[in-house]
Parts: structure tokens; C-alpha cells; sequence
């Protein structure tokens, strides 16, 4: 079968018989508070139970400092990785769990056999360094990272040109891996951002030439895998992390250049077009000026950004 005769296939693969939502957006407000550059291809971001931000690049992990006046800058962490050939990763998701900070990289994204490694660092403990505790054992490469709050971790498994997976680390502790095995493979589709909320699992979907309609998918999880489908928002603009705000959700449209508030049904409310290639939305609270943000990661920018909207956002 030629590339011609696969293109047709493939961009409905992912597509359900679910319509896709095409209201349109409320007029609302945003405006830029500040910029940090010089990051990357910035991947993602968490702000943490203490406060602090994070966000992944190609090549680090940048935790983000704030001054007394509320001028932000980035400061990169050293990772120590456990095989001395280890030198530069590339970043990707982040998660948190039992105070305690997780991330996943991958030493070469295009090469399917090239190292994986999960990160931690504790939290609680001032100048503690992100280390590695275990070696992922995937191909493709780790992308999007979320916790249950009960003792494992799942990664979104994005290749190309092939289905994907959501794989699940069982922790042994904080600081140790008792199992990681892959949990829930799909037949069409490549997996990319990931969130837990409730005991349902919050999946972003693109076909695997990325190529096609993209969507926001809802599982529950068991300890058997995920079931009972649910299709929450579909976009053709290439969908990358997401995440889960009072009553929808905020997606980042990486071909459109704009970021999108939705609700659980799908409606879009809001949305933003002022960012270049944006890779993820975060809400955060800036402590300084004593308001909600919305920190949102730019690959095409090497940058992230912080907005103040009117989107009436609220964590979930």
C-alpha cells in the first residue's frame, strides 16, 4: 500500500463516531505577565505541592526562580544519571507524587532504541539533586507522565508510524521501581499527554504520522487497564499536553498556534492564539502578584510564558 493510499486511512483512524464540537469561542481577555526564553523546545511544566516550578527542554530541566519584584528566570539542574554515557536528555513529562518530584527523558527522541530514564528528586529536602531510578524499557520514547496518587506513575509511549501505548510504573517507595510494564496499547493512535483525575485517565491522542484528527480521550483505569471510552475534544491542529481545569479542560494546539479552554463535553469556551508551536498549558499560582496564571510552554518560542486571563479557570 503506498503513502498515498495509507494517508486517507490514517487520518481517520483516530476519529470516533463521536462529533467533533465546533462551537465557537467567547470573547475573553489575556494578557502576557512575563517570558523566560532561552529554553529548548520547551516541553512541559508542573508546578509542585511546594510551590515551585519546573519545566523540560530538550537537553535539561529548568526550575523556574522568582524574584521578591516577580522577574522570573531559569536556573538548570544537573541530573545524575546511573550509566556514566548518559550526558544530555531530552525532557519531557513531569509529575509529582508523596512530595516528590518525577521526570522522564529520553536520550535521542527519533531513535526507537536510543535510553529512556525516570528521574526523581525529593522535594522536601533543600539542594536535593534528580537522580536517576530506573531505566525505561520502551521504544519510541516517554512522553507525557502522570501519578495516581497511589503508587504508580503512567507514561504515554509516543511513536511514530506506529500505534502507541500508555505504559505503568509500580513504585517500590519513592525511589525505586518495582515493575513498569505497558498497560494499555492502542490500535490506531500514538499517545502524548497524560492526566489523572478521580480514577479516570486523561489521554491525548494523534494519529502516528500525526497527521489527521487528534483527540482528548477519557479512560477509566482499573488494575487490569483502561476501559469505557469516552471521546472529550478533537482538533486537526495536532493536540500536545493538556490540562485538567474545573468543569474541562485547557489543550495545547501545536499546529495552530493557540492554546484552548474546553468544557468535559467538548465546548470550546475560550482560547488564545498568540504562542509559537505551544506544547503545554499549566494553571499556576504566582505569589507575587497573587493571582492565577496560566503558564503555558512555546517548542517554536524556546520559551514559556505566563498569562493572566478571564477565562474563570480553577484547578481541578
Amino acid at each position: 500500500m503506498s503513502l498515498n493510499q495509507v494517508m486517507p486511512w490514517i487520518r481517520l483512524a483516530c476519529a470516533s463516531a463521536a462529533a467533533l464540537t465546533m462551537s465557537s469561542a467567547a470573547l475573553a481577555g489575556t494578557a502576557m505577565v512575563s517570558q523566560v526564553g532561552s529554553l529548548k523546545k520547551a516541553e512541559n511544566a508542573i508546578q509542585t505541592s511546594t510551590g515551585r516550578t519546573f519545566v523540560s527542554t530538550d537537553g535539561a530541566l529548568y526550575e523556574i526562580q522568582e524574584s521578591s519584584t516577580g522577574q522570573r528566570s531559569s536556573v538548570a539542574l544537573t541530573p545524575r544519571f546511573n550509566t556514566t554515557s548518559a550526558t544530555a536528555c531530552y525532557f519531557t513529562g513531569l509529575t509529582e507524587y508523596a512530595s516528590t518530584l518525577y521526570a522522564v527523558c529520553a536520550e535521542n527522541t527519533l531513535m526507537p532504541s536510543a535510553p529512556k530514564h525516570l528521574l526523581a528528586m525529593d522535594l522536601g529536602q533543600a539542594n536535593a539533586p534528580l537522580q536517576e531510578i530506573a531505566a525505561l524499557h520502551d521504544s519510541g520514547f516517554p512522553n507525557g507522565l502522570a501519578s495516581d496518587g497511589a503508587g504508580h506513575l503512567y507514561y504515554a509511549n509516543t511513536t511514530l508510524l506506529s500505534p502507541g501505548a500508555v505504559w505503568r510504573i509500580t513504585l517500590s517507595g519513592r525511589f525505586g521501581v518495582a515493575e513498569e510494564k505497558e498497560f494499555y496499547k492502542f490500535p490506531f493512535c500514538t499517545a502524548n499527554g497524560l492526566k489523572f483525575s478521580q480514577g479516570r485517565l486523561y489521554v491525548g491522542a494523534n494519529p502516528p504520522t500525526f497527521i489527521g484528527l487528534s483527540q482528548i480521550l477519557r479512560y477509566d483505569v482499573s488494575a487490569s487497564g483502561l476501559s469505557n471510552k469516552a471521546v472529550i475534544y478533537g482538533s486537526w491542529n495536532v493536540i500536545d499536553d493538556f490540562e485538567l481545569v474545573q468543569g474541562g479542560l485547557v489543550v495545547a494546539e501545536y499546529l495552530a498556534n493557540k492554546v484552548t479552554h474546553v468544557s468535559e463535553s467538548g465546548q470550546v469556551l475560550h482560547s488564545e492564539t498568540s504562542f509559537s508551536s505551544p506544547t503545554s498549558p499549566h494553571l499556576v499560582w504566582d505569589p507575587v502578584r497573587a493571582q492565577s496564571q496560566l503558564l503555558v510552554t512555546e517548542a517554536g518560542g524556546n520559551r514559556a510564558t505566563w498569562l493572566s486571563t478571564d477565562w474563570g479557570l480553577s484547578p481541578r
